[in-house]
């Protein structure tokens, strides 16, 4: 099986079973199952729509046929028309649209994409600007923006940032001259991280606060976001910190959430954007981990670093699965790897310390399977019958603390709670990540002022995990130390 058989679950149709599939679904009227058809195969049908156009003699002798037949094309046609790939229904409706071909160049571009095609969606739209580059009218300079935009983000997707400038800066340009704001406000974004990408702090934070402009002008809730973008940017953004988002949408900086906020949600804040074959390819090796799958995993793992070799995600999640098929050295370095592209990411450095002891022999294998199945959503009473013998094998290892300290806590148990916790941080094991969060949950408990001060202050300080660092920033600003 092929990597893109590995990554969608399913082998390419041929072209008259995928046609046959689709007729059926007209003939019996199902459109859900026609356009789930049509958006999963459209580079297929595209590709074999003018041969099936041409109906075959045995179905011309046959009115039934026929009938079905005709149907199924004009059925097929209008669904990847309400997709927005226009090509098959301009061609039998008698071509009559001069810039069919380009806009099916554009829909059979956004059909690779789906497919992690860049490089093969990116030649088709080179070759339709370059066929209509001599075409003038108000419908061309629109197509011509909408198509260098997507050229640009393609190849950004390829991970060509250089490529990506150009014909995105013509897109901006052409929506510019055509008062097209959304347009304006997607290709400023588009540029904003394709400096952001190359390092060009200067140049990022001009797209920034041009963005913040638009979206002022437009009403948007993240216009002053990227007015603090822009200032971040342009003395030099870390790659990697926690940030606050608020179900309004709007996004803050630690230091800008409103004290009085009560739903905060941490997201992490890269210095470069995640390119989506990444993404893809980690979800899917997630999702074979998930059933127990490694060495599948650890492959989807490696097509998720091919494609963007500074994303810290694969590196952290092989590092897990590594720790499964029990290999600590290798999943040392790609922790390491991960905490190299952005620092603090997720429980990089309590899972890099967990690594280390088992390469070292200082934990078994065995309680490292028991502090992955108690910490993934285990009910607290089971974390209090199953955790015992590990804390009494393992006395000085603070993580084990945590965990039985965020157990009572969520049996109410809130005085059990601190006294586990404070037992953990009288550890000192050199986990910072665990000691970090440790010092905000026991901010969260104590009734002691001055306590509560002293150890968000300190969690704040250490910052040895990032989202509990915030955290306690925030609570500290909020009056709650």
């Amino acid at each position: 099986m092929g990597l893109l058989d590995l990554l969608f679950g399913r082998r390419p149709l041929d072209p008259s079973a995928l046609r046959e599939r689709l007729f059926d679904a007209a003939a019996a009227g199902d459109r859900g199952v026609l356009q789930r058809l049509c958006s999963e195969h459209q580079a297929a049908i595209c590709d074999a729509f003018a041969a099936w156009a041409r109906v075959p003699p045995e179905v011309r002798t046959e009115p039934a046929a026929l009938q079905r037949y005709a149907n199924g094309l004009i059925a097929v046609a209008a669904t990847l028309d309400a997709l927005g790939v226009s090509g098959p229904l301009a061609s039998l409706q008698g071509g009559d649209d001069p810039l069919a071909a380009w806009r099916e160049a554009l829909g059979r571009a956004r059909a690779l994409r789906a497919e992690l095609r860049f490089a093969e969606a990116a030649s088709g739209l080179e070759e339709a600007l370059i066929d209509h580059r001599d075409v003038r009218g108000t419908a061309v300079d629109e197509l011509m923006a909408v198509s260098l935009g997507a050229l640009g983000e393609l190849r950004m997707q390829q991970g060509r940032p250089e490529d990506a400038e150009e014909p995105t800066r013509r897109a901006l340009a052409l929506c510019e001259a055509q008062g097209d704001l959304e347009g304006v406000r997607a290709y400023l974004s588009n540029l904003y991280e394709v400096h952001r990408w190359l390092g060009r702090r200067v140049e990022a934070a001009d797209c920034a606060e041009r963005l913040a402009g638009a979206l002022a002008q437009a009403g948007a809730p993240d216009g002053p976001w990227f007015e603090v973008q822009a200032r971040i940017v342009r003395t030099g953004e870390p790659p990697n910190r926690v940030v606050f988002d608020l179900p309004d949408g709007r996004r803050f900086e630690v230091e800008d959430a409103p004290p009085q906020a009560t739903s905060l949600r941490c997201v992490f804040q890269r210095d470069r954007l995640r390119l989506l074959a990444s993404e893809v390819w980690t979800g899917r090796g997630e999702e074979l981990g998930g059933r127990e799958r490694y060495e599948e995993a650890l492959e989807a793992f490696e097509e998720a670093r091919r494609a963007d070799p500074h994303d810290p995600h694969p590196h952290y999640q092989a590092g897990v699965t590594l720790l499964h098929l029990e290999r600590p050295f290798e999943a040392v370095a790609r922790y390491q790897a991960a905490e190299e592209r952005a620092p603090g990411w997720f429980h990089v450095r309590a899972n890099l310390w967990l690594a280390e002891r088992l390469a070292a022999g200082a934990i078994d294998q065995e309680t490292f399977l028991l502090l992955r199945r108690l910490e993934e959503g285990a009910a607290p009473e089971q974390v209090l019958t199953d955790l015992p013998p590990a804390l009494e094998a393992h006395p000085d290892v603070a993580r084990l603390h945590l965990l039985h300290g965020t157990a009572l806590r969520r049996l109410e148990r809130t005085a059990d709670a601190i006294a586990a916790l404070r037992r953990g941080l009288a550890v000192q094991d050199g986990d910072l990540d665990v000691r970090t969060r440790a010092l905000a949950e026991l901010g969260t408990l104590t009734p002691d002022a001055g306590e509560r001060r002293a150890v968000l202050e300190e969690a704040a300080a250490v910052a040895g995990n990032l989202v509990a660092a915030a955290m306690a920033r925030f609570a500290l600003r909020a009056g709650d130390g």
